[in-house]
């Protein structure tokens, strides 16, 4: 029988922790066996606030996924983001010593490790290293150069660094749970839901990936097949959330509500009776109720995502002023679930928008197809490439994510 291994993903954000329990193995790849989530409390635009309170929240969603699952979990890979992520890019270069002159995948890992080698500030660390393009001997081009012949192998990769003490605070608060969590790992959640909600061929042409979550709205962009930029602003549908509250004068709660269940990002396709749709929410009084038109709720809605599509702009001005011109965009995270979104991010980004949703995993259930659920099943996939790069290549080295040779099989597990 297969040797199986458990993977543990959590993805922390600002308004709900999600954790996954998987099975692996290199025969029948991944099946999820555990899920659980709670409301996330101490986190702030993707930044631990109050430990203990994170904690707490962490706490409650792997338990929810062991009880789930029937096992008990130790050591987890954590999804990240926030405005501490920083990005950039690197040359690594290595002779070929062999007799033979043939590369190797040992050459490959060897290679890109020298490229997240670089000389950073004291509070940053590299988080992920992904190849971009190899050179042989100073030719370029190469996707692929194992089995290739060369005296010398250059990488170019793209860095993704967070700062230190931001990172640790989330090792801390898993250490801080009754569950004494170790961290095996971090990835940005920006990149995991890429890969698995961007095509191949969306990536070629040139396509934005739009991760729209409560606290945050993180940027990718993506060209030629590779990750060219990835920023995160601060702002998400918690906005919305507040500007129906402050309204309306009812309680957040009811406000979150109504944005889920009534609410819409394009009045103008709106129909008639949704037009003249009136719903009771409680005040804060809650003695009485306050009536809310549809159409006054969705054109809140509305002028809040323009403001954030606007900034999203700003950086679509930023990749044309270099020659990089996009095809589309891709809206995905829990913002990405309101009604018509994708038709207002089209008129504002003058860009094809659709709806990013995660792909089957045998055991996602009720979460498939959710792009709220996009990061943590995302989180899951690298992690589990992760284990199975490092099965083959046995390095073990879990601070540092080496994202080689691995979206092929990525693209098969799905």
């Amino acid at each position: 029988m297969p040797d199986k291994k458990s993977i543990v993903v959590l993805d922390v954000g600002t308004s709900k922790i999600s954790c996954l329990i998987a099975q692996y193995n290199m025969e029948t790849g991944i099946e999820i066996i555990g899920k659980g989530q709670s409301p996330s409390h101490g986190i702030k635009m993707g930044v631990v606030t109050d430990l203990e309170e994170c904690a707490k929240s962490i706490e409650l969603a792997v338990i929810e996924a062991e009880n789930s699952a029937g096992i008990q979990v130790h050591n987890v890979f954590a999804g990240i983001s926030g405005e501490h992520i920083a990005t950039g890019t690197n040359l690594g270069k290595i002779e070929i010593t062999n007799k033979s002159h043939k590369i190797t995948q040992s050459d490959v890992d060897s290679v890109i490790r020298t490229a997240g080698g670089i000389e950073l500030p004291r509070d940053r660390q590299v988080i992920h290293v992904i190849p971009r393009g190899y050179r042989i001997d100073g030719y370029n081009g190469v996707t692929n150069p194992v089995g290739m012949c060369g005296t010398s192998l250059e990488v170019d990769a793209y860095l993704v660094t967070g700062i230190n003490m931001y990172l640790q605070t989330i090792t801390s608060a898993l250490e801080m749970t009754e569950l004494t969590l170790e961290k095996d790992g971090y990835i940005l959640s920006t990149i995991a839901a890429g890969e698995v909600v961007l095509k191949k061929e969306e990536k070629e042409l040139g396509i934005l990936l739009l991760d729209m979550g409560a606290g945050t709205t993180k940027i990718a962009a993506y060209k030629s097949g590779n990750l060219i930029s990835c920023r995160s602003l601060p702002i998400g549908g918690d906005k919305i959330t507040r500007d129906i509250a402050l309204i309306f004068k009812i309680p957040l709660s009811e406000a979150e509500g109504l944005k889920i269940s009534k609410g819409a990002a394009y009045p103008e396709l709106l129909s008639g009776d949704e037009e003249s749709e009136v719903m009771e929410a409680i005040s804060f009084s809650e003695s009485e109720a306050v009536n809310v038109q549809r159409k006054m709720l969705a054109e809140i809605i509305e002028a809040r995502l323009v403001q954030i599509f606007e900034e999203i702009k700003l950086e679509i001005k930023n990749l044309n002023d270099q020659g990089i011109y996009l095809a589309g965009a891709i809206l995905t995270g829990g913002t990405a679930r309101l009604k018509d979104i994708n038709h207002l991010a089209s008129n504002t980004l003058q860009l094809r928008a659709r709806v990013g949703k995660p792909a089957h995993i045998p055991g996602l259930n009720e979460w498939e197809g959710n792009p709220e659920f996009a990061s943590v099943v995302g989180t899951l996939k690298m992690a589990a490439a992760k284990i199975k790069d490092q099965g083959e290549s046995n390095v073990k080295n879990p601070a540092l994510t080496v994202v080689s040779d691995i979206w092929e099989w990525i693209k098969q597990a799905c």
